[in-house]
């Protein structure tokens, strides 16, 4: 199944959900970028793990996109 990519939302709106999506999972606020990339695809488009302990993992980063689309989508 192929999920569009989310509803645009003000852009000071997406800052502040990942902005605090990086700091409740912990995720380093240099990779804020990778986060961003992510909301700009689908989901079933995201890379999936290679097994390789890259830091951060692909998952870790996908666990941070999905903690932002939660907080967007809970602020209307």
């Amino acid at each position: 199944m192929n999920v569009p990519p989310p509803v645009r939302h003000p852009p000071e709106r997406v800052a502040e959900a990942v902005e605090r999506a990086c700091r409740e999972t912990h995720l380093d606020q240099r990779f804020i970028a990778s986060v961003y990339a992510y909301l700009d695809e689908p989901e079933d488009d995201w890379p999936p793990c290679c097994g390789s302990d890259c830091d951060p993992c692909v998952q870790h980063l996908a666990e941070c996109a999905r903690r932002a689309l939660a907080l967007l989508e809970a602020s209307g």
